[in-house]
This record gives C-alpha cells, structure tokens and sequence, in this order.
C-alpha cells in the first residue's frame, strides 16, 4: 500500500493510493464519494453497464477497514448516487453495507446527493468536527482546517507516452480534497476552472 505522510495542522495524515485518508494520531479513516448504485442508475435512462459498482466499492472499503482497524470511518457524503439507490441495491450488496457500519463507529456527513437517501437510523451531520479539523462534503472559504470531497479530483499524465488520468488528493495549506472513492465516479482534472481559486501545493 502507497501512502504520503503530510503534516495538517499539527496531525499527521496518510494519504493512501487507495484513495483514503488515515488521520494516525486518531487512528480515523476518511473516505468520499462512494456514490453506491450509480452503475443501476444507469439502467433507468437505457445505459446498460455491469452493475456490479456497489460490491466492487463496499469490498475495497472492508478490506480497507479489516487492513488498518480504524477506531472511526468518516464517510465525507454522496455515500448514494441517488434517493432510490437503497431501493435498488441487493440483499447481498446491502448486508455487506450493514455489516461494515454495523462493526465500526461511522460518521455520515451529508453531500448533495444524499438528499432523502440516509434513512439509516443512525444520525448524519452537515458537518463533523474533531479536535482543530472540519470534515465536510463541500469545502468553504472559511480559514479552517477542512477536509472534504465533492469534486472527484484528477491529474493527467504522460507515461512512455500514454496518457494517463488518475484520481489525486488537493492539499493546501487549510484544505485537503479526497478523491472519489467509488467504481464509476470518474474525476475532475485539476485543470477544470473549479480548481482555478485553489492554491494547491504539489507533492
């Protein structure tokens, strides 16, 4: 497993190539943008791709999740891609979802796609806070130290001449953007004009 150790405020985060977050002094793992049951929703406008996203998504997270033994999973919100997609997902795809929130302590921040979806008796928060950090779905402008997704961030690169677009964290001096967790959420690259304002550090 690859992973870059930067300094966040005073904590030290493992940014993973397995595009989560590892907060070590909490031992906190953070995720963004599962979208579970995008590849479904494509059925119902005619797009007819393997459905299979949702197990592909969950399984990554609990191998994750059984790897590192966090004490606390952040979900950083669009955990759904849409209000039906509970009502689409499978028996097996939904015990496994259960069995990963059931086993750890999760913190459901909610994202804007998550509209009337978390219906999981279990409280969702605009926002969660810890220690000095913010974790939110969108970031603000606000000289906090937040940590978000929303975006799906990307980098395109060359490699013995093949191009090459890959998901990437944004890291600046008060702002961390995860990238996509989930199978089919694709990414934004970094030179889209919604990064234009965002000084970020290169790494």
């Amino acid at each position: 497993m690859c992973y870059q150790l930067i300094n966040f405020g005073n904590n030290t985060l493992q940014l993973h190539n397995n595009r989560t977050l590892l907060w070590r002094e909490e031992n906190i793992l953070i995720a963004s943008d599962l979208h579970l049951e995008k590849g479904s929703s494509y059925k119902l406008s005619g797009q007819f791709i393997p459905p299979y996203d949702t197990k592909d998504t969950l399984e990554r997270l609990k191998k994750i999740i059984d790897k590192v033994k966090p004490n606390l999973l952040i979900l950083l919100g669009d955990i759904f891609h849409d209000k039906y997609s509970l009502k689409r997902m499978n028996d097996t795809d939904k015990k496994l979802f259960n069995d990963i929130i059931s086993k750890i302590k999760t913190i459901f921040v909610e994202g804007n796609h998550d509209a009337n979806t978390l219906d999981l008796n279990r409280s969702t928060h605009k926002f969660y806070e810890k220690n000095n950090l913010f974790f939110k779905h969108i970031f603000s402008n606000e000289k906090k130290l937040e940590i978000s997704g929303h975006y799906h961030p990307s980098v395109s690169i060359k490699h013995k001449g093949i191009k090459l677009r890959c998901p990437c964290f944004i890291v600046s001096k008060n702002k961390i953007i995860l990238p996509s967790f989930g199978k089919y959420t694709g990414g934004l690259d970094l030179k889209e004009e919604a990064f234009s304002n965002f000084k970020y550090e290169e790494t």
